[in-house]
Order: structure tokens, then sequence, then C-alpha cells
């Protein structure tokens, strides 16, 4: 398998995580440049990491990145979340939750940084950053009515909680929410951030310049 990642993005991160979990083989690539390079839509055509190539595929989005990963895996250490029947259904949905709430996170802080605001009239009623923002809110309440004293599933990491701490995360390194105050969110999140694979993946710092762009410390910071 080949990885194809930016260090600091919370999607990759969690292909990360769960490759280490599991002991798989990968080689990883890390994509040094933000946005990525125009022949990265060769891989991708939504310009987004991960991309896992295995096979002589390559697969994105997220999800399904992270449902090939867990195919190759062991069972027991990380539970395998994307299925079409009952509690796998149930599952599959918490999961697209997480990353729909991640994407509208990350959506919301990336509108921050690039200072984009009204330029005409408002046709909407509404901002878009903090729409976003009460979105991620909401969905974080409603996945703390859902998560127990060990995680999302009792006596396993599963793909959920990895999703979950990863995007928490990386807000705790790129700009700060409103997350704590949500006991079982705060037990899962540090559960996980002290593990092997959670601190061999924690992403390298950056700053914003003078206009409010992102600036990184070192190549490949988002």
């Amino acid at each position: 398998m080949d990885l194809h990642y930016i260090d600091g993005s919370p999607f990759a991160r969690m292909a990360r995580v769960l490759i280490l979990e599991h002991g798989l083989r990968a080689d990883l690539h890390e994509i040094t440049a933000f946005p990525p390079p125009e022949d990265h839509l060769a891989l991708n055509p939504l310009g987004h990491v991960p991309v896992l190539a295995d096979g002589g595929e390559s697969f994105f989005p997220t999800s399904i990145v992270l449902d090939v990963i867990l195919s190759k895996a062991r069972p027991g250490v990380v539970a395998a979340a994307v299925g079409w029947a009952g509690t796998e259904r149930q599952d599959a949905q918490l999961l697209a939750v997480i990353l729909t709430m991640g994407d509208a996170l990350v959506a919301h802080h990336y509108a921050l940084w690039a200072g984009v605001g009204p330029v005409g009239v408002d046709r909407l009623g509404f901002d878009p950053a903090a729409r976003n923002m009460r979105r991620v809110r909401t969905t974080l309440d409603w996945l703390e009515e859902r998560i127990g004293p060990e995680g999302f599933h009792p006596g396993i990491i599963s793909v959920q909680d990895v999703a979950l701490a990863c995007l928490i995360l990386w807000t705790e390194s790129r700009g700060e929410i409103a997350w704590r105050g949500r006991p079982g969110i705060e037990a899962m999140v540090s559960r996980l951030e002290g593990r092997p694979a959670f601190l061999a993946t924690v992403p390298r710092p950056h700053r914003l310049n003078e206009s409010g762009a992102l600036r990184p410390e070192a190549p490949g910071a988002t």
C-alpha cells in the first residue's frame, strides 16, 4: 500500500493511525505543498488527502480509505465500521456523521484563515462560517449522547473513536473550538492521544502570516 498524505490533515491522520495501530505495512508519501500540486489530481480528482494506492487502484475519499485499511487489518484491534445491515449500518452512519462534521469544521477554519467574508448583498441571510461551527457544535452534542465510558464501542478502539479524536486534536493544534464539557468525548480523546500511533502522527506546528494566511513552520503543515 502507498498512502499519500499531508502532515497536518486530520483525515490523513486517521489513516496513518489505523495503519500503525494494526501494524500494517505502507509506504508513506508526504505531500509538502498546500494545496496539493496539480499532479495529485491524477490520483484524486477532488485534490484531497488521504489517497491510498493499492493493487493498481487509487482509493478515496477518506471513508473508502479507512474501509480498505480495515479490510486488511487483523480483527480485534480496531473495529471495521462500514456495512449495510443492522448495527453495521448504524456504525456506518456514525462514521459518516463524524467525517461530515470534519468537513464543516475544516471549512470553518479555512474561511477564517482566508479572510473570506461578504463581498456583496447577503442573499443567504447567514454567515456560512458561523453556520458550519453551529453544525459542529450540534453534532458534538449528538455524538456525546452516543458515546460511552469506553468510546463508541466497548472493549475496542473503534474507527469512530480514531476519526473523532483526530478531528478534535486537529482543532487543538490549529484553532481551538468549544468541544470540552462533554465528558464522554473528553475521556475518549484523553485515552487515545497518548497512544504510540497518535504520538507518532502529531502534526507539526504552524502559524498564520500577517495577512492571516496559513504559513507552515515546516513543509506540509496545514
